[in-house]
């Protein structure tokens, strides 16, 4: 066994939530052996060439911990180990399914606009979506599932290592791969990239001497961390998932609508964004569906926006930067405001709220928030949170910079994909995953996720469906 290498990484990567990234994307394709075998094999070489690129995914997220009462150390910290042997025997999991491991065909799904319940599977995944209590995990990790017209290509990034930029790369570096295999590397490639790696994501590592707060120590004590369940509340009975497509040209319109007011206020405000717009929708139509009946004057509510603020630092990173450089926008309000029947005034007085969060994100607040994630004694009270089934809490996540069409072909030959979809094993929390835009087809695609009861209140709700064109099976 060749020696470990290891990767160090940022105060941001350690708060993330520990979970994966799951992304797949779906081809037609024949069903015939050579065909598929081509498939295979030019799978393979697109991974083998994406890890010889970014050799941290191929790497084992693991407990980098020292005992809790330590003055010098944090506990609940992760590192990347990763050997040349590993490295080098990395491949992806490759499986024809049969009807009886999964009962969907090609064609079927895509009558149903490939639902992602449809494709939340254990056979289609490679790992759990949450990694579990070993003390390793996989970094990465793709699976390709040959089904009865088609070929479903499941991505696995461990959060820890990248945010949905990562993945992104991840993406492009398949689809760039022209069919060639990458040499085998070095033990001196691989200390190279480990050492390469650690200083990018010292850019956001911040001091850990500053740890020494004995007020966060108390707020966070360590046993309590250790005791908590990691991990999310599950409802597999009760949930649901739906792809909403929304109308993008009244998305648009709204838009320019709520602009227009903006400027003749004359109060200075900033132009609103199209997903400030989107993610207002959601969050006012979600909570009507989810409170029918009010929360009680004084019930808050929060929505969670994770957004790219590598253009909010000093000097800024680069775009290829594929470590956690995202930070969660938290936007307060009170449940009997939001669940009011629909008004644009509504919607432009949050969406501002939504993008006066993005714009108030500066150098500063990052740096002290890196600060604070080294002062407290146990890292993982930030990648906990709770978001919970019963939670007045809702994540809209933004995965538009993902590539798409050609640019996600993974070099497999088969194409652009005709679908991309989150993938999953089991139903948690409540969130809204915000696709690439649509324009040609002018729509614009939202996984959302919720209990059956609220689905079906979200479904009848007029004032929020006037946006909506269609909602998968």
């Amino acid at each position: 066994m060749s020696k470990p290498v290891f990767f160090h990484l940022s105060a941001l990567d350690q708060a993330m939530m520990r979970v994966y990234i799951r992304y797949c994307l779906c081809f037609p394709c024949e069903n015939e052996s050579p065909a598929r075998d081509g498939v295979a094999a030019r799978l393979r070489t697109a991974v083998r060439n994406v890890v010889a690129k970014m050799p941290i995914l191929a790497g084992s997220v693991s407990s980098a911990d020292t005992p809790a009462d330590s003055s010098s150390e944090q506990a609940g910290r992760l590192e990347i180990r990763l050997s040349l042997d590993e490295l080098n025997a990395f491949q992806p999991i490759v499986k024809i399914l049969g009807q009886e491991e999964f009962p969907y065909t090609y064609e079927s799904l895509a009558a149903g606009r490939v639902s992602p319940a449809r494709i939340m599977s254990h056979a289609l995944t490679p790992l759990q979506d949450w990694p579990g209590g070993q003390k390793s995990n996989p970094a990465f990790a793709v699976q390709g599932s040959f089904i009865e017209g088609g070929f479903l290509v499941a991505i696995y990034v461990h959060h820890s290592v990248a945010d949905i930029q990562g993945i992104a790369e991840v993406i492009k570096h398949m689809s760039n791969a022209n069919g060639a295999s990458p040499s085998q590397l070095t033990q001196h490639d691989l200390e190279s990239a480990a050492s390469q790696q650690s200083k990018l994501r010292e850019q956001l590592a911040g001091i850990r001497s500053v740890r020494q707060d004995p007020r966060l120590r108390s707020q966070f004590p360590s046993e309590q961390v250790q005791s908590k369940a990691i991990g999310p509340e599950k409802d597999a009975e009760n949930g649901t998932q739906r792809i909403l497509a929304f109308r993008l040209d009244k998305i648009t319109s709204l838009k320019e609508r709520v602009n227009e007011r903006g400027t003749a206020s004359a109060d200075g405000a900033t132009a609103i964004s199209a997903f400030s717009c989107l993610a207002a929708i959601l969050w006012t139509g979600i909570t009507r569906a989810r409170f029918p009946h009010g929360g009680g004057e004084d019930s808050a509510a929060i929505l969670l926006v994770p957004f790219s603020i590598r253009k909010k630092l000093e000097p800024p990173l680069d775009d290829s930067y594929y470590g956690n450089a995202c930070r969660v926008a938290f936007i307060p309000s009170q449940i009997p405001k939001l669940r009011l029947p629909y008004e644009e005034s509504l919607i432009k007085e949050v969406a501002e709220a939504i993008g006066e969060s993005f714009r108030d994100m500066n150098d500063g607040q990052v740096r002290s928030f890196i600060d604070r994630v080294n002062a407290v004694p146990d890292v993982r009270v930030f990648s906990s949170p709770s978001l919970g089934l019963k939670s007045a809490k809702l994540v809209v996540s933004s995965w538009e910079g993902v590539p798409t069409g050609k640019e996600a072909s993974l070099g497999l030959g088969l194409g652009a994909p005709q679908y991309s979809r989150m993938i999953s094993r089991e139903h948690t929390s409540y969130y809204c995953v915000v696709h690439p835009r649509k324009r040609e087809e002018n729509f614009w695609e939202v996984n959302v996720q919720l209990p059956v009861h609220d689905m079906r209140n979200l479904l009848v709700d007029d004032g929020f469906m006037q946006f909506v064109k269609w909602v998968s099976e």
